[in-house]
């Protein structure tokens, strides 16, 4: 039968997917407001950067974040029980009758909670993009509005068009960053397990600073999302995975029940 804890996580996915349809449905950004006094003004010369190709697109960066998450659940889970089973000096008879393996349980609830989390920060980010409306960089290159008709001689005129607020990526790096730490789980030898954290971490840096080389972002956008990323994935690692405590206890149960010794030589 499966666990509570993954109904749970797979129950909050549509929810949260409300959520956002809800925060994207705000009359901020709709077609019918034509003006908003806190978005466009002729003299703003933050917002005349050209337009480059991005340097990682969006839909790549999520990609190898989810391939990367799941490597990284699925050998770290298998680290565990390895531990386990050797400190226990037992070895795995799983009883089929009883349901799911609990290794495969946990890497689903795990890549759940990582949905759930990005979700959460989809939510968050589009309501600042659509309170905030702050426009980016690169605005007029992409939406080359008609600045002759908006911007007559000695007159401000407004606008309202293509949002810009921190990048989401930093939850993602929190959140593999934090599986990596739990001393609980993880059972990488060192410094193999800080060589990598580093490698995640400077992946995400250079991300961020992405966004603001290909000026799609400022720098103190990134720096919120980056606040964002960090306070979402936390909160995700402390009270929706308990950093993984519950999950490691329930592998001790599990092998205490369902292994059997090693036979004698």
């Amino acid at each position: 039968m499966t666990a509570s804890h993954v109904w749970s996580a797979l129950i909050s996915i549509p929810v949260l997917q409300i959520f956002r349809l809800i925060i994207l449905s705000l009359p901020y950004t709709r077609q019918v407001i034509t003006f908003v006094a806190i978005c466009f003004f002729c003299a703003d010369d933050e917002i005349r950067y050209p337009l480059y190709e991005d340097t990682i697109p969006s839909e790549t960066m999520f990609t190898i974040f989810f391939f990367t998450a799941l490597i990284l659940v699925t050998t770290v889970e298998y680290t565990l029980i390895r531990h386990l089973t050797k400190t226990q000096r037992r070895m795995v008879a799983h009883d089929k009758s009883k349901g799911v393996h609990p290794g495969l349980l946990n890497i689903f609830f795990f890549m759940i909670s990582l949905s759930c989390s990005t979700l959460a920060t989809s939510v968050i980010i589009n309501l600042g993009k659509r309170t905030a409306n702050r426009l980016r960089p690169n605005f007029l290159a992409v939406c080359q509005p008609n600045l002759t008709e908006l911007c007559p001689p000695n007159t401000f005129s407004y606008i309202e068009d293509y949002l810009s607020i921190g990048a989401c990526s930093a939850f993602c790096s929190i959140w593999s960053l934090y599986d990596l730490l739990s001393a609980e789980r993880c059972k990488f030898p060192q410094p193999l397990r800080s060589f990598i954290q580093f490698i995640i971490f400077l992946f995400v840096y250079f991300i961020c600073l992405s966004r603001v080389h290909d000026h799609k972002h400022r720098l103190s956008d990134v720096a919120g999302g980056a606040l964002i990323g960090l306070g979402t994935g936390t909160f995700f690692m402390c009270f929706v995975l308990r950093h993984f405590k519950s999950t490691a206890t329930g592998w001790r149960k599990w092998i205490l029940m369902n292994l059997k010794p090693y036979p004698r030589r």
